[in-house]
């Protein structure tokens, strides 16, 4: 009979191995469990200088005013804000004032997010990457001169959608 002479780990050796594997595991879930189930603080949104945020590209087409919004499907904010992005696309029908969304997923896979919501924009403009702006949604109000008269980043207050919609003159 041949006996086996390799050396075997000492029991304290392996129970240190386990905890530490189990620790690590534990850790692993901890954060995974704090960066996915922990919601976006929801605060009012704050207003940015949108330095470079609207595209060369993007063309104002002779509004007085142009609203650009910035969003994505999986923005949280952006679907919250749906129903005041109808209004502004609606609006656009009876003045002087032109919606574009700019995104960058896909143009066709935006429209439908759009659609599940009842919008159908005209202007729907696909960037490489958002430049210029701190998140989605983003708001960059500019007037017929190119000038910005507004810009705001986050999810808006009921205050703060009436402040566009007078600054854009629908109310």
């Amino acid at each position: 009979m041949v006996r086996d002479t390799s050396p075997r780990p000492s029991s304290a050796l392996t129970r240190f191995g386990d905890w530490m594997l189990i620790a690590t595991c534990a850790l692993v879930l901890l954060v995974l469990a704090f960066r996915y189930s922990s919601p976006v603080a929801d605060t009012a949104a704050k207003e940015f200088a949108p330095v470079d945020a609207i595209p060369a590209s993007a063309s104002i087409g002779g509004h007085a005013r142009h609203v650009f919004i910035f969003a994505h499907s999986a923005c949280r904010h952006c679907t919250d804000s749906m129903p005041f992005y109808e209004a502004l696309v609606r609006g656009t029908r009876s003045a002087d004032l032109a919606v574009t969304f700019l995104t960058i997923e896909d143009i066709g896979v935006f429209r439908q997010y759009l659609g599940a919501y009842g919008i159908d924009a005209p202007h729907v403009q696909q960037l490489e990457k958002f430049s210029g702006i701190p998140g989605t949604p983003s708001l960059v109000i500019v007037d017929g001169d190119k000038r910005v008269v507004r810009s705001l980043a986050g999810r808006l207050s009921g205050q703060q959608e009436d402040l566009v919609m007078d600054l854009i003159g629908l109310n």
